[in-house]
């Protein structure tokens, strides 16, 4: 009877263990989304954009002055693209941590280990994915 209380506390502390792994996870994804993303609005309303502009401010001015060839209208150029890509970046990363933290703490849908598996896997390959890419 003790080694089952003893056995069922520890089972019960891991469990407890990787949720909060799983969660800390998904919110520093969310906060790092949320900071790229107030990055990119910065950049976007400011004079002089800071966060994702290139270290020369040549290069900053002929991203905002070259237009893109499938736009006739000539009022979308490389810098609203680049920010374009930065704001959905931001925002993918905001989505996910929000999907998994709904997800993994107000649903059944993590009862099961290998559906928890799965999702431990789709999160820790995006914030690989993540450290990839900015590496």
């Amino acid at each position: 009877s003790g080694s089952n209380f003893a056995a069922t506390m520890s089972t019960t502390m891991k469990m407890n263990y990787s949720a909060y792994l799983f969660n800390a996870g998904a919110i520093t994804i969310g906060v790092m989304g949320t900071g790229h993303m107030l990055g990119t609005l910065y950049d976007c309303i400011a004079e002089k954009p800071v966060a994702f502009a290139p270290s020369k401010d040549s290069t900053l001015e002929i991203l905002q002055n070259e237009t893109i060839k499938f736009d006739p209208s000539g009022n979308f150029n490389f810098w609203k693209a680049w920010m374009g890509f930065n704001l959905s970046h931001s925002l993918g990363a905001m989505m996910l941590s929000t999907y998994s933290l709904y997800l993994y703490n107000k649903t059944n849908l993590f009862k099961e280990q290998e559906t928890k598996n799965t999702m431990y896997g789709i999160t820790i390959g995006f914030a690989v994915s993540y450290l990839a890419i900015s590496s």
